[in-house]
């Protein structure tokens, strides 16, 4: 028979557990503050301390330094990225696996445009020699989701791998074509985020084209190469 004090001691704990998760959403959302202010380098303990009315001893007691605050923020950003890509596969009519993957690429370097503070940091060489389990899930998640919409393209013949201008994996392939589609997504994914890293890097100088209009015409482009043999729809798709 359980304990008679059990029951209110598991509640006290969910109760310190729901304490600590606002403190630590407090805690990121000042940081998030600071960066988006002054950038990676401007989040710092003792500013996002003083942000949330804390010393920075304590502030120790949520985040086990200034690493696990960065990969902790660098998640949320991937989360976010993640989130907004899933509602872009979400409005591509059913079956269509080239306006899904348009879609997401899309979505993808919108979000990233719009948040380059966030994309700064993860990129910064601070977050990737710190990388935690969490924050690899999180990288692969963008992946993951391109391949399995190349895969979906492959089954559907939309795809074609044999036409495609980047290498295809070693490993053997099943008959789903998993292995070919990783491969060309993470080709396509290495070129789109060096687009992304020169855009928001002011790289590109002045276009004479509308920057969202440009990206628009490589990834059409970069589809072709990937393999594509139909084009994302409907026609008036930016």
């Amino acid at each position: 028979m359980p304990d008679a004090g059990s029951e209110p001691d598991r509640i006290g704990i969910t109760r310190r557990e729901r304490i600590q998760q606002r403190a630590l959403n407090e805690i990121l959302e000042a940081a998030r503050t600071e960066l988006r202010v002054h950038g990676p380098s401007g989040v710092t303990m003792r500013a996002v301390a003083r942000a949330v009315d804390m010393t920075p001893s304590g502030l120790y007691r949520h985040v086990a330094g200034h690493d696990e605050l960065l990969c902790l923020l660098a998640a949320r950003a991937y989360e976010a990225v993640g989130d907004v890509m899933e509602e872009a596969r979400a409005q591509a009519p059913e079956g269509d696996h080239a306006t899904a993957y348009y879609l997401v690429a899309m979505a993808m370097r919108e979000w990233y445009v719009a948040h380059r503070t966030e994309y700064e940091l993860l990129v910064s060489p601070r977050v990737i020699r710190a990388y935690t389990e969490q924050l690899r899930a999180m990288t692969a998640r963008t992946l993951e989701m391109q391949a399995s919409i190349c895969a979906d393209a492959i089954r559907a013949g939309q795809l074609d791998p044999d036409a495609s201008a980047f290498p295809l994996a070693s490993s053997p392939d099943g008959e789903d074509g998993s292995a070919a589609a990783r491969s060309i997504s993470l080709s396509a994914l290495a070129a789109i985020s060096g687009h992304i890293g020169f855009e928001t890097r002011g790289v590109f100088g002045d276009l004479t084209m509308d920057p969202q209009e440009y990206f628009s015409a490589y990834l059409r482009a970069l589809m072709k190469l990937m393999g594509f043999v139909v084009e994302p729809g409907p026609p008036d798709l930016p």
